[in-house]
């Protein structure tokens, strides 16, 4: 409520719709709509907090500064790739592209990256052999001339495939035994302490939920979880 006040306050003509169900303001002046929205579940620190400033570009774009304190880059691109794997957005994609070409998958990344997959609604399964949709149309409507960076529907149907690719290719044994754990209900923390993150928790009681109230449809997830890392474990040996 603080944050709407200072919006409002600002000049009459910004118009604020205040979601309060789901935690999200719709910011709206003339032509220009920005939403803010928080995370009621994904709360919780992987790493230290780390400040950083509005890149160069924007600031020459827009005569503006500003400086926030962010999560770990680990955290923020580790949630960025599991939302780029879920929902296929061409934003998603278009910031992994500038990822892997910049700094590239890391091991700290990685470590976001199954963060996020034990903290998704989607099947874990569904994350790492996702059905690949066709995004055109969101391209053109959601994405295009959005950026002075060239990036054509081609490189985001590359970025796609290197990115399920890269991720598939980077799980190691510890990894896989992890995500099945989990998965089982029987999560081994030694691998990922990721116990006290209220996103994890809640995967978790959603998942005793899911085996509970239909026990067949859990556990032929669960198959379907072991055949994809069966086939991962298959593509690994043959690099």
């Amino acid at each position: 409520m603080r944050i709407l006040r200072r919006i409002e306050a600002l000049r009459p003509s910004i118009h604020v719709l205040h979601r309060a169900e789901v935690c999200k303001l719709q910011v709206a002046e003339h032509e220009t709509i920005i939403k803010i929205e928080v995370n009621m579940i994904g709360r919780g620190l992987l790493g230290e907090q780390v400040i950083m400033q509005l890149c160069g570009s924007a600031q020459e774009e827009f005569d503006s500064f500003c400086a926030m304190p962010i999560v770990s880059v680990a955290q923020l691109y580790g949630g960025k790739l599991c939302a780029a794997l879920d929902r296929q957005h061409p934003r998603d994609l278009f910031d992994v592209k500038l990822l892997l070409e910049a700094e590239g998958f890391t091991k700290e990344i990685k470590r976001g990256l199954i963060l996020g997959l034990v903290s998704s609604n989607r099947p874990t399964y569904e994350m790492l052999d996702p059905h690949l949709q066709d995004q055109r149309i969101a391209f053109e409507n959601q994405f295009e001339d959005m950026s002075t960076i060239k990036f054509s529907y081609e490189d985001y149907e590359a970025t796609r495939a290197t990115l399920i690719e890269t991720v598939k290719t980077s799980l190691t044994e510890d990894d896989k035994a992890f995500l099945l754990s989990l998965n089982r209900l029987e999560p081994d923390w030694t691998i990922y302490d990721y116990q006290s993150f209220p996103s994890v928790r809640w995967k978790m009681l959603n998942l005793e939920k899911f085996k509970k109230e239909n026990p067949e449809a859990w556990h032929e997830q669960l198959e379907k979880l072991q055949t994809v890392l069966e086939g991962i474990r298959l593509i690994t040996q043959r690099l």
